[in-house]
């Protein structure tokens, strides 16, 4: 979905430069190994506030919308299958052949879920016409967009040494201080106190900064 694409109201009241923003609560952890013993490490960062634009917000509404993705990988479930039937060899065992093919339709089912899930995307998208509606697109883009930043921070501190033993935990402080921990961006598993540190972190905020505002 272009940006022309875009419902009227989005384009008509989102513009390029508006400014959105929204305190957040972040969470890393990090493993260190010594020989055969390992040690993790979660900690909770100071509570961080985010913002994002009316450029950037439109940007992920487009790319939600967009079923490139889910194209791409059929063609290329297609064309693994295509090579595997015209390089198999009679002789060859049926396990080198069976392989690929499955390796083909894994790509195949992932293209038309990932093509089935833009389709839905663009019809929720295509229905927005308040600040109302919008308000959870801007929450979801503003949440992926501080997970990369965290990842991007780690890099600037400790380069890639490490990096796949490193975890991030981002979700707005607004759902984080009613203990709905279960939305936020994650790719490791918290601690209890790590839980408890993010609800005290998060409810420690001013309440006004707990909600999703513009500020331009």
């Amino acid at each position: 979905m272009a940006d022309n694409k875009l419902p009227s109201w989005v384009r008509e009241n989102v513009p390029d430069d508006a400014v959105w923003g929204e305190y957040f609560v972040i969470a890393r952890k990090e493993e260190y190994s010594s020989g055969s013993r390992v040690r993790i490490e979660q900690s909770v960062s100071e509570p961080r506030d985010a913002v994002i634009t009316g450029r950037k917000i439109k940007e992920n509404l487009s790319f939600s919308a967009s079923p490139l993705s889910g194209i791409a990988l059929i063609v290329i479930g297609a064309v693994i299958a295509v090579l595997a039937i015209l390089m198999k060899k009679p002789e060859a065992p049926l396990g080198n052949f069976i392989a690929p093919l499955l390796f083909a339709v894994g790509f195949a089912a992932g293209g038309i879920y990932l093509f089935a899930k833009s389709r839905r995307a663009s019809s929720e998208i295509d229905s927005i016409s308040s600040f109302e509606a919008l308000e959870p697109y801007i929450e979801k883009a503003l949440t992926d967009q501080v997970f990369s930043e965290e990842i991007e921070k780690r890099k600037k501190e400790h380069g890639d040494q490490g990096s796949g033993y490193a975890g991030y935990f981002v979700i707005p402080a607004r759902l984080a201080a009613g203990g709905d921990l279960e939305k936020a961006r994650s790719n490791f598993g918290l601690t209890d106190n790590i839980k408890q540190q993010l609800i005290q972190t998060a409810n420690g905020t001013p309440e006004e900064n707990r909600r999703l505002t513009r500020r331009k």
